[in-house]
């Protein structure tokens, strides 16, 4: 669950739900369930079982699991969009999403507070990331993919589409993608808008990498890069 420590005194405060991020204006908190999240990728969640593997969902966690949201001043949390909800959203990934174990994985609200980003993953035999993106109002609503499975998993040198982000605007998300379905081979720098239209490569000259953010002017981008 979510710890709130205060550094002046050291009172601390227990909430009722996790924390993966936190809303602008400090009103509340939102996280998947985080006891399983390294299912798909490890040291992104709390410490694994003493068994060595985290636990995966059952078919019935799925009618009760998915992107949870907690109320910071009433201490209540509450399902904010089910699995459901995603999987009824993804448009061509529908019939695979189906049949497959959802996981969710970073989830980030916006500097206006009005949208929320999802990474979406699925694995067959617990098995694969199968990764594509939504966005959704903070209150639960107007659940979109904006990024299908088929544009996020399309592979170079570098990997697969990574690290998505809110534009400073709030209504464009930069990340790391291979248009291949644009003609291109390498990774690239892109964006496009929280309903996944106006696809974007920003830079013809630089190679996609690392984590990307663009300062509040729209200028500038700045990314770590990773070696390989």
């Amino acid at each position: 669950v979510c710890v709130r420590i205060d550094i002046r005194d050291h009172t601390v405060k227990v909430y009722a739900g996790a924390k993966y991020d936190l809303a602008p204006d400090n009103s509340s908190v939102i996280s998947p369930q985080l006891m399983n999240m390294n299912m798909t990728q490890y040291g992104y969640s709390v410490p694994d079982p003493v068994s060595g593997k985290p636990v995966p969902f059952t078919a019935d966690d799925l009618q009760r699991e998915g992107l949870w949201k907690t109320d910071l001043e009433t201490n209540t949390e509450s399902l904010l969009a089910p699995f459901s909800e995603f999987i009824a959203r993804s448009e061509n990934d529908r019939e695979f999403y189906g049949k497959a174990i959802p996981y969710l994985f970073h989830s980030q609200f916006n500097r206006q507070n009005t949208r929320i980003l999802q990474v979406f993953r699925a694995q067959v035999n617990n098995k694969g990331r199968n990764a594509s993106l939504f966005s959704l109002n903070t209150n639960g609503t107007q659940v979109k993919q904006c990024l299908g499975m088929e544009k996020w998993n399309q592979n170079a040198p570098g990997g697969s589409g990574n690290h998505p982000n809110w534009h400073p605007d709030g209504e464009h998300v930069v990340m790391n993608c291979v248009p291949t379905w644009l003609g291109y081979k390498d990774m690239r720098f892109c964006q496009f808008k929280y309903d996944g239209s106006n696809f974007t490569v920003l830079s013809e000259r630089h190679t996609g990498s690392g984590h990307p953010s663009i300062d509040i002017t729209g200028r500038y981008l700045l990314a770590d890069a990773y070696p390989k």
